[in-house]
């Protein structure tokens, strides 16, 4: 440890202020240095606080990452062969990637909630395009024949048409 003291000669008590002139020349410095167990103690003592400390980080660091590959494997649907991610508009078929329209993305949630049953048209065009922009009277069928295209690599998976009621994503 260092030990550090000031001696004035000419005055006992100045105390150095912003725009006080000092007196120049006047002061000693006289460094003092002790031996003291403590010092390697305390030195010890913040060592191992500091260890304590990033291990604990790290250890809260790769919680995180782990949680954030788990919500990331939980973050697809299965269809087939192929992986449905809904939150980004897309498809993936090995290391193929299709990108899907809003419409496409939202047609294709209804289908896999509900496979290998019928889903009416009213309904479907209900939950896709009501308040949410123009329905022309084919925009339906436009779409699922999209879907359709898209989907054609695996052959457990078809889109059917139910003459005069719907639609059924058959898987497989």
């Amino acid at each position: 440890m260092m030990l550090c003291i000031v001696k004035n000669e000419s005055e006992k008590n100045i105390i150095p202020c912003i725009g006080r002139v000092l007196p120049v020349d006047c002061y000693q410095v006289e460094i003092i240095f002790t031996d003291i167990k403590t010092s390697t103690f305390n030195r010890n003592l913040l060592l191992i606080i500091v260890v304590i400390f990033l291990v604990g980080f790290w250890f809260s660091y790769t919680r995180k990452s782990v949680a954030k590959i788990e919500e990331k494997d939980t973050d697809f649907i299965s269809i087939g062969v192929f992986s449905f991610y809904p939150k980004q508009h897309k498809l993936m078929q090995k290391s193929k990637e299709i990108s899907l329209s809003k419409k496409e993305c939202e047609l294709l949630e209804i289908f896999v909630a509900n496979p290998n049953k019928i889903i009416k048209r009213e309904e479907l065009t209900k939950k896709v395009w009501e308040d949410h922009g123009v329905f022309v009277g084919r925009s339906l069928d436009t779409y699922i024949s999209k879907l359709r295209k898209k989907l054609k690599d695996d052959a457990s998976i078809q889109l059917i048409n139910v003459h005069g009621v719907g639609y059924k994503l058959e898987i497989k």
